[in-house]
């Protein structure tokens, strides 16, 4: 066995096979063990972090903020910008009915696809009962130059894009900044989020994105998507 002498005590050298992992676990290491790490998703929620938000929308019963410095990653921005939103609701408000004082607030982080990568039809569904055009909704509201104005139009029209688990809270300034904290996670597993299925047909966000930008309704029971 090679090996060395230090202080008065023999140190043995263990060989590698090539191509195997260096395992911190010394039975494994002599002989030869490959190791293996199974990934795993961790979401941070630390009151520590305060990843800034925008308010765009305030109806009362439900809120929109921007998450303003969280893109979407990898796959979808690289074709279709789209922006992260975080999207409260007063349940007590918005029901009638009565709620824990801990959960009396739903929230859930929404991925919108930007105005300009919206269909035309999907354009019109949200202008509809505004009685004016897309061009004069555009000029008038600023829609075509990043305004955002129509976001809680198309959330009530379409619902959004959902990223993760909708989460209650009692306090909705505390909600909407631990969605927001969770956000740059959620963006950098897009694809992960967008493979799941959001409702019992077994509708995907990939789904909801071609209703959005290709006006492709969505798949039901027993048809193809």
């Amino acid at each position: 066995m090679k090996g060395h002498m230090e202080n008065g005590k023999f140190h043995p050298h263990t060989e590698y096979k090539k191509g195997i992992r260096k395992s911190r676990d010394q039975t494994a290491k002599s002989t030869g063990v490959k190791v293996e790490r199974k990934a795993r998703l961790t979401v941070s929620s630390s009151s520590k972090s305060n990843t800034p938000t925008e308010l765009i929308q305030d109806y009362g019963t439900e809120q929109i903020y921007k998450i303003t410095d969280v893109v979407a990653e990898p796959m979808i921005t690289r074709r279709i910008p789209s922006n992260l939103y975080v999207h409260i609701i007063d349940m007590e408000e918005a029901t009638g009915d009565e709620f824990d004082k801990d959960k009396k607030y739903n929230g859930e982080v929404i991925l919108v696809p930007q105005w300009k990568y919206l269909h035309p039809k999907v354009k019109e569904s949200i202008i509809e009962s505004s009685g004016m055009s897309v061009k004069e909704f555009e000029e008038g509201t600023g829609a075509g130059k990043g305004g955002e104005g129509w976001v809680m139009d198309l959330i009530s029209y379409y619902g959004g894009i959902r990223l993760g688990s909708d989460e209650q809270g009692g306090d909705p300034k505390e909600l909407k900044q631990r969605l927001a904290d969770k956000s740059g996670a959620y963006a950098g597993m897009i694809g992960f989020f967008l493979d799941n299925a959001w409702n019992g047909v077994g509708n995907t966000g990939w789904d909801s994105l071609k209703q959005l930008t290709k006006n492709k309704d969505l798949p039901r029971w027993g048809t193809a998507g």
